[in-house]
């Protein structure tokens, strides 16, 4: 049986230690697995840009930008006593300008209550604009494999911005049949993993490897291990403009797709915290409160196993 394509993004701070200890030990063993396209995604205020001909051209402007201030202010002090006898006719027609607009006042405000609705909603598409983002606004560390989006990092909105952002751009130019949104301290038995996906029988569907149901009763796969097909995929690029971007990623992601009333939730199971019981286990969640270089090592000791049984 071919192997799957699968796209897997993990959520990813390289300014915390931790991390880049976590991110080394995942590394070596996703990248073991030539059917896997793996980035850890990340958000940062000053994004690297790999044009360096576009900086330095930018630096340049603004050097420029400058001597032209400069010379502008000489001319406008010259220009000034020419220029004050047209502002005094210009007054004199603001006059009659005035009557006019008083007019053109009254039938735009006539018109700005049915356009205020119309307005607000092209507002919040302007908000999510798809999560469209241009080449200034994000850069791929290949060595690293680390895309940097431009933005700032934090939980709310920070993890489901840089999710929709990378779905939307990874996903603009190759096809893949399984999308998997993880996190740094949750390591995932890919070879298992895939013999599940193999076995699926539905299509359109969204999982992880523990499904939780919400305080509003909606169902969402934990953000640890969130699973779509290329079905389920093209609902959320589709309709990520209605996401609610104040609350939590996973929480958040599960409202929307719950819209989808033909989609079909999968638990894989297998999910397990602090464990290294290998055997029964598919999905590794290491976090342990305020010890998490403990955790670190954890994930070094599991993916060496992992890799052994390869």
């Amino acid at each position: 049986m071919a192997q799957p394509k699968i796209l897997y993004i993990i959520i990813y701070n390289p300014a915390i230690p931790y991390e880049v200890k976590m991110k080394k030990y995942l590394t070596n063993y996703i990248h073991r697995f030539n059917n896997v396209t793996f980035y850890f995604i990340s958000l940062t205020e000053n994004i690297i840009s790999s044009y360096k001909d576009k900086i330095e051209n930018e630096i340049n402007e603004k050097e420029n930008e400058k001597e032209i201030n400069e010379k502008e202010n000489e001319n406008e002090n010259e220009n000034e006593n020419e220029n004050e006898n047209e502002i005094n006719e210009k007054e004199n027609e603001n006059e009659n300008e005035k009557e006019n607009e008083k007019e053109i006042n009254e039938k735009e405000n006539e018109n700005e209550k049915e356009n205020e609705k119309e307005i607000n909603e092209k507002e919040n598409e302007k908000e999510n604009e798809n999560n469209e983002i241009n080449e200034n606004e994000f850069y791929f560390d290949l060595p690293n494999k680390i895309l940097f989006i431009k933005g700032k990092e934090s939980l709310v909105p920070g993890i489901l911005t840089k999710t929709m952002k990378a779905f939307t751009l990874l996903t603009k130019n190759e096809e893949f049949d399984y999308f998997i949104r993880g996190n740094i301290s949750t390591v995932i038995d890919l070879k298992k993993l895939i013999k599940k996906l193999q076995s699926v029988k539905c299509q359109n569907f969204y999982g992880s490897g523990l499904i939780i149901l919400g305080g509003d009763n909606i169902k969402f796969a934990s953000g640890t291990s969130i699973i779509f097909d290329k079905i389920s995929m093209k609902f959320l690029l589709d309709n990520q403009h209605k996401l609610n971007y104040s609350r939590k990623d996973d929480v958040m992601i599960g409202h929307l797709m719950n819209l989808d009333k033909n989609i079909n939730y999968i638990e894989f199971g297998h999910f397990k915290y602090n464990s290294l019981d290998y055997k029964k286990t598919i999905f590794y969640r290491n976090k342990t409160r305020r010890k998490r270089p403990h955790d670190a090592e954890r994930i070094k000791k599991i993916t060496n196993h992992l890799i052994s049984n390869l």
